[in-house]
């Protein structure tokens, strides 16, 4: 069964889930500085879910407490990012925003940080809300 969003009816956990089992290759590949999912519902919380980081702890933090969503709704997603430490230059990217239509792909520009580039994608959309990625890769990679 899809929904309007041509999505299968699964919970955003499974999904997490799902992605974590089948593409965790794919998106190292991809990443290959590391990622980490999140899960925005539609009541517009922000939830890490439980071994969905797959980054470099040492070299980046991520402050999820000023992580926010600006606007959920069945066409537009806009999403304030957690602030990302570079730890190893003491370099903080602060108040970045992402924006982008409610459907798979990049939102926004990716952004490059003393070498490194970030990029946000959104993975799967379904009427539980979003699935979201950070990505972290090197400029040269």
């Amino acid at each position: 069964m899809t929904n309007q969003y041509g999505q299968t009816e699964n919970t955003l956990q499974d999904s997490v889930d799902s992605i974590i089992k089948k593409q965790y290759h794919k998106f190292m590949k991809k990443y290959l500085e590391g990622y980490v999912l999140f899960i925005v519902n539609n009541r517009r919380d922000i939830i890490i879910p439980e071994n969905s980081n797959f980054y470099n702890h040492e070299r980046f933090y991520l402050n999820w407490n000023t992580a926010r969503v600006a606007k959920l709704d069945r066409k537009e997603i806009v999403l304030r990012l957690p602030n990302i430490l570079d730890k190893e230059n003491n370099v903080e990217l602060v108040d970045v925003d992402s924006a982008s239509k409610r459907k798979a792909g990049i939102l926004g520009k990716p952004f490059r940080i003393l070498g490194f580039i970030i990029t946000t994608e959104l993975l799967v959309t379904n009427n539980e809300g979003v699935i979201c990625l950070i990505g972290f890769r090197r400029g040269n990679q």
